[in-house]
């Protein structure tokens, strides 16, 4: 935590000398965000917006300290604002596509999370997240159909190996997603949390725990 403080107080020497600049501000905020002072951090949020209010990280980062606030609202409309400066961020459409995600709105959910797989087919994380906005309209099918396509040009990622196979053994394809496990061991046996979160049910099953002891072992 000393390196921010550090850094807060060499940004504050450095208003000093120059004129004010927003981007100086908002680093000062994002310091103070990561020192869990939700006070200073939203006062020199708003210091960038009040000097340059197309400063679309700041309005995201206002976002972020309402969410921890559960303003939950009052964090879209910020994110909003965001967006609207800056359509493509895709570190604020994922934020926000993570607040419909939790509240159910899936719809929503879901063209946030296509807007950052057409922008950047490589984040792991959204076609993921993606698979489970479109699971409570379109079932595991759809799911699935989310997976293969991001499998397309991700085909060294065992996260997406792991989900797949989850929602394979969701839809009774045992066999297939045994097979599809056994891929993503091979790839990384570590990232079994990506299936385990979506299947904790395998941790009692002697077949699963069988093959994780088996390829934990030779990682070893």
């Amino acid at each position: 935590m000393d390196e921010y403080q550090k850094a807060i107080d060499f940004y504050i020497e450095s208003l000093r000398f120059e004129e004010v600049d927003p981007i100086t501000y908002f680093y000062i905020g994002e310091c103070y965000e990561s020192l869990y002072d939700t006070k200073n951090a939203m006062l020199y949020f708003n210091k960038a917006i009040e000097s340059d209010e197309l400063i679309a990280d700041a309005w995201a980062g206002i976002g972020r300290l309402m969410v921890k606030q559960d303003q939950v609202k009052t964090a879209i409309n910020y994110y909003e604002k965001a967006l609207d400066i800056q359509p493509d961020g895709i570190d604020f459409l994922f934020e926000l596509a993570e607040i419909y995600l939790k509240m159910s709105y899936w719809e929503k959910a879901e063209a946030l999370y296509s807007k950052i797989v057409e922008l950047d087919s490589s984040v792991v994380d959204a076609w993921i997240n993606l698979s489970e906005s479109v699971l409570p309209n379109e079932g595991t099918e759809g799911a699935i159909d989310v997976i293969e396509r991001a499998l397309e040009n991700n085909k060294d990622q065992a996260a997406l190996w792991y989900r797949l196979a989850g929602y394979l053994y969701r839809s009774g394809k045992v066999q297939q997603a045994y097979f599809f496990i056994e891929t993503a061991m091979k790839l990384d046996v570590e990232k079994i949390e990506f299936l385990l979160e979506y299947l904790p049910e395998l941790n009692n099953e002697p077949r699963f725990i069988e093959l994780l002891t088996l390829y934990k072992s030779t990682g070893d």
